[in-house]
């Protein structure tokens, strides 16, 4: 992602006929929000404690549910 140019916008804004003041703050808003989109490498990083948590309870349940069926079947049989 390319960063946002906000002096560049506001000269393109003032060019354009808005008032230099009107112009500066439209462009740092436009650069604030580019700079708080989130990326998909963002969300992966963010993300990864979560899958390995939910890697780990599906390992553990199914360990449990294995002991669970092999103390039945050793009860019953």
């Amino acid at each position: 992602m390319g960063s946002f140019d906000t002096l560049r916008a506001s000269e393109r804004l003032e060019a354009a006929g808005l008032p230099p003041g009107q112009a500066r703050a439209i462009a740092t808003v436009f650069g604030d929000a580019q700079a708080d989109d989130l990326t998909r490498q963002d969300l992966e990083i963010a993300l990864a404690p979560l899958r390995t948590d939910l890697l780990l309870l599906r390992w553990s349940t199914g360990l449990i549910v294995g002991g669970t069926i092999a103390l039945l079947l050793k009860a019953f049989a």
